[in-house]
């Protein structure tokens, strides 16, 4: 018996040789696709087998590498489909270990700041408040001028007093390191013409002593209008411009703060020495965040990135600002430990009615000044500080110079000044200012942009292949169904027969 071979699309059909002679002809090679027409009613369709859909996904996906453990015309080999084995398996471990990396970022959510303006006209910053703080010692006019008509304690004379009263408003620093032997003396003072510490300080070093002359935009004004006794951490000073203790209920060191922040132990501080004009320009930045930010702190906890000042959690300060919020865990540690607090939040003790520290309380404070000086989170067995900046702040940055004052000086502005006086200025350095905007480094676009790349590096595949993956999923499936449904069928009626 022979053989003929023909093009694929045909049949092969088997003659005989004898056949030719017997019937005169040869047996003519009919088209495989007649056939088919032909006996198309007669045969059964045809179900794909699971792996004949695994087969056409290996050879058709876009991911790399598996065409090569489908049915191809290019002969892999056990060693070829071993070696693109271990690659696949190399590149999907450097794929997982980089989509870790990203997501762990994307958790820890780090966020970047950039400038939004160079050019914002000055006029828009919020001019900071000043505060004025006389650590010098009291003048012998103030003092001589308290001694007159006070109650004088038994064991104490004028001269004593007087030597007190120099120093007290040391003495009397809520956060001071040193110990003070004439706390008792000042106490016995105190009682004996029935002071609190708060009014005896107001007598001690009034503002009208700390200004002569008050100037504002090159207009003299009325420094007793404009110059206010303000609460800091520093004891009672003088401000402008300082708001804040409105909204509750209602060498001299210079602070350049907020003017709704409270002047507490983080403020700038500077130095103002007699005989000199101290010349500050203030640079301000206006930074804003996002309001529902949050990322990992240092204790993998997650936290805002951000307050807004509509959701201000402080128990004693209206407004939320980085100051105001140690200050206020200053205050609950106060409480926590001495009951009570000093003079310097007076403003807050009578709106809050909270017992007020006089001398037997201020020495508590003093002797746990070091675990009340709160500046930065803490977190102990019963107590825990952590605060966070606004999401809308001013940031002031300050150029000092300071020049000696000759007396020959001409300036009409100053020439009522006196000996042992010093001069402060403070402006705006520039007529503009930078505003700048933190946004999150690590959002959704930024993650989906990361892991989609890291797919196509390590597997070449991208949202189409997952397309793929999907509908071969219900491809198999749909087939898997079918072959087992038409097997039943042949059972079914081979047992029939």
């Amino acid at each position: 018996m022979s053989k003929r071979f023909v093009d694929k699309d045909q049949e092969i059909v088997y003659f005989n040789d004898t056949y030719k002679k017997s019937f005169g002809k040869t047996i003519p090679i009919v088209d495989a696709k007649h056939i088919n027409k032909i006996d198309s009613r007669k045969k059964t369709k045809h179900v794909p087998t699971s792996r004949d859909v695994l087969n056409d996904f290996l050879e058709s996906t876009s991911i790399h590498g598996l065409q090569y453990f489908g049915k191809i015309d290019i002969k892999v080999g056990t060693f070829g489909k071993i070696l693109w084995t271990c690659t696949m398996l190399t590149g999907f471990l450097c794929l997982s270990l980089m989509v870790m990396q990203f997501l762990q970022r994307y958790n820890d959510n780090p966020t970047n700041t950039y400038v939004r303006s160079f050019y914002n006209p000055i006029f828009k910053a919020p001019f900071p408040a000043v505060t004025i703080c006389p650590f010098s010692p009291i003048s012998l006019q103030r003092r001589l001028k308290i001694v007159d008509g006070i109650n004088i304690p038994e064991n104490m004379t004028e001269e004593s007093v007087l030597n007190l009263l120099k120093y007290s408003h040391h003495i009397t620093l809520p956060f001071t390191m040193k110990k003070y032997d004439e706390i008792k003396e000042l106490k016995a003072l105190l009682d004996a013409n029935q002071w609190t510490v708060s009014n005896f300080l107001k007598i001690l070093k009034p503002c009208e002593d700390v200004t002569n002359s008050c100037w504002w935009s090159g207009e003299r004004i009325d420094c007793d209008q404009s110059i206010k006794i303000s609460h800091t951490s520093y004891g009672l000073c003088c401000s402008f411009n300082y708001l804040l203790e409105e909204y509750v209920g209602r060498e001299k060191q210079v602070l350049v703060h907020h003017s709704m922040d409270f002047p507490g132990l983080n403020t700038k501080a500077y130095i103002l020495q007699k005989d000199r004009q101290f010349e500050i320009g203030i640079q301000p930045t206006m930074i804003e965040k996002p309001v529902g930010l949050y990322h990992l702190n240092k204790e993998k906890k997650v936290v805002p990135v951000c307050i807004p000042d509509s959701a201000n959690t402080l128990d004693y300060f209206p407004t939320y600002r980085y100051s105001n919020c140690y200050a206020n865990c200053r205050i609950r540690r106060m409480i926590q430990i001495c009951g009570c607090l000093p003079f310097i939040y007076d403003h807050l003790t009578d709106y809050y009615h909270i017992k007020p520290c006089e001398i037997d309380g201020l020495a508590c404070i003093q002797d746990n000044s070091m675990d009340l000086s709160i500046v930065s989170d803490i977190n102990t067995a019963n107590f825990t500080c952590s605060c966070r900046t606004p999401c809308e702040d001013v940031n002031y940055e300050a150029s000092t110079n300071s020049v000696v004052l000759m007396k020959t000086q001409s300036s009409a502005s100053y020439n009522n000044q006196t000996t042992g006086r010093a001069i402060l200025k403070i402006f705006m350095h520039s007529q503009v200012f930078m505003s700048m905007e933190t946004l999150a480094a690590a959002d959704e676009v930024y993650l989906l942009a990361s892991i989609g790349g890291i797919f196509s590096l390590f597997l070449g595949c991208s949202f189409l292949s997952l397309v793929e993956i999907l509908y071969f999923i219900v491809i198999f499936g749909r087939a898997t169904y079918s072959r087992r449904k038409t097997k039943k069928r042949r059972k079914k009626t081979k047992w029939i027969t």
